[in-house]
């Protein structure tokens, strides 16, 4: 792997990133920068340091990658908030739909004792491996390159033609391309790595939620409930079953709602 800082921005790209940190990138003009990024560099990666970490950004079809880049506001700024609050050195954080890492090497970062990623697409496990491998992360970070549900087999994943980050496996319509991706329960998984529970779970699966967290709760003792889920909210469309309103009456409450997700703290 090529070594942090081969990818940097020259000429209009610089002045875009520039724009972005004394904070333009908002809105109307967030959209136009990426588009303009786009036209000027095709394909090719930018390592980006946010927030103390180290990236290695794709941003054409990503959206967690762009808005990384070209807005001007910390992404997710409040769950991450949250999650330190409840996080101790002994904790294992669970983070269910990796993406490119995002929340696994901030939390580690901050201090887990073990976080468990999860992520199927193998094009997007690649940038989170590679994202780990920059910032020095294996031994904190277990990257499990699968879906989760309620039993083990083989999924059909539907890769979005707009966001990798959509790609879905309730969902076929959000792109023409399938690939098929090994499915274990999230019981096992934990298992395999050794670990009794999950104290923190973040969860963003396009739609899959309810199909991976009833297996799991019904399959684990009250005791072993994690402390703080931080849930994707606005997929629920999708579900078979009402997870949100199941933890609800049992024993969770909604610590507070952002754009993208539902906190939710398990009572003392």
């Amino acid at each position: 792997m090529k070594k942090f800082g081969t990818f940097t921005a020259t000429g209009p790209s610089r002045i875009i990133l520039a724009l972005v940190n004394i904070g333009f990138g908002r809105g109307r003009l967030k959209r136009l920068f990426a588009q303009t990024w786009n036209r000027l560099n095709s394909n090719q990666p930018l390592d980006l340091l946010y927030h103390g970490l180290m990236f290695r950004l794709h941003p054409q079809q990503n959206t967690i990658e762009s808005k990384m880049i070209f807005s001007s506001k910390r992404r997710e700024e409040t769950e991450l908030n949250i999650i330190n609050h409840y996080l101790t050195d002994d904790s294992v954080f669970l983070d269910i739909g990796a993406n490119i890492g995002y929340y696994a090497l901030n939390v580690a970062r901050l201090g887990a004792q073990k976080v468990i990623a999860i992520e199927p697409n193998p094009v997007i496990a690649a940038r989170l491996n590679s994202n780990i491998a920059l910032n020095n992360l294996w031994s904190k970070i277990a990257v499990h390159e699968v879906a989760v549900g309620a039993k083990k087999g083989v999924a059909k994943l539907t890769i979005s033609d707009s966001d990798l980050g959509s790609s879905s496996i309730v969902d076929h319509s959000v792109g023409e391309r399938h690939i098929s991706v090994p499915i274990i329960p999230l019981l096992e998984i934990l298992q395999t790595e050794g670990v009794v529970m999950a104290d923190i779970v973040k969860i963003d699966i396009e739609g899959m939620e309810d199909r991976v967290l009833f297996p799991y709760f019904e399959a684990i003792e009250p005791a072993y409930y994690p402390r703080l889920i931080v849930m994707e909210d606005g997929i629920n469309s999708q579900w078979e079953r009402d997870i949100l309103s199941w933890l609800l009456v049992n024993g969770y409450h909604v610590a507070t709602r952002t754009r993208g997700n539902v906190v939710l703290v398990k009572a003392a």
